[in-house]
């Protein structure tokens, strides 16, 4: 059973890859597969459950990439821009992978918002175990580098260039950690 289901997320992914999850049909996908139509729906309630499957999947792969390479590192430095450039060159790929579907994939609503809720909590959980030594209010500091990452996010999504980015991160990582927080917020408090 659970290799049906596999073969399904996989042909979908290659179908949405190329024409975009609007012009990607239930039997499209059935075809791709060799399988009846009603087969697809014994594994799936239809298609918009196989797209949320599709990039869960993705989100799957990318979490797994993550803590391995975050792991090999040692420094709070190292990890955050190997979590950051990791995360970004991933979000960039599927960006250009899926060139229809990344126009798509923001107004999709229902598997999605789940998805990305799921991601964003593994990422504030996975920041703040990097951070977590470092001697600063780590719930600022993950605040702080989350904001980055989505200005990084919106920046892919408005076009910019790998390169571009790539180069900016070890900077702006470095810029943050040697920001004194803890000065800045007294300093606010003080007036």
């Amino acid at each position: 059973m659970e290799d049906k289901r596999t073969m399904i997320i996989a042909a979908a992914r290659e179908l949405i890859m190329h024409y975009g999850i609007r012009k990607t049909s239930i039997e499209d996908i059935a075809e791709a597969c060799g399988l009846a139509k009603a087969t697809l729906y014994h594994y799936f309630r239809g298609k918009d459950e196989i797209c949320a499957e599709v990039i869960f999947t993705e989100n799957q792969l990318l979490q797994q990439d993550i803590i391995k390479t975050v792991n090999a590192q040692t420094s709070v430095t190292d990890k955050l821009v190997v979590y950051i450039c990791n995360r970004m060159k991933h979000f960039w790929e599927l960006r250009s992978r899926y060139k229809y579907f990344f126009k798509e994939y923001y107004s999709m609503r229902s598997g999605i918002n789940r998805i990305r809720e799921s991601f964003y909590e593994f990422e504030e959980s996975i920041v703040g175990e990097i951070i977590s030594d470092l001697p600063v209010k780590a719930g600022a500091m993950n605040l702080l580098i989350q904001t980055l990452i989505l200005g990084y996010e919106l920046q892919i999504v408005q076009g910019t260039s790998w390169e571009e980015l790539e180069t900016s991160i070890p900077d702006s990582i470095e810029l943050i950690l040697h920001f004194d927080l803890g000065k800045t917020i007294q300093e606010d408090l003080n007036g």
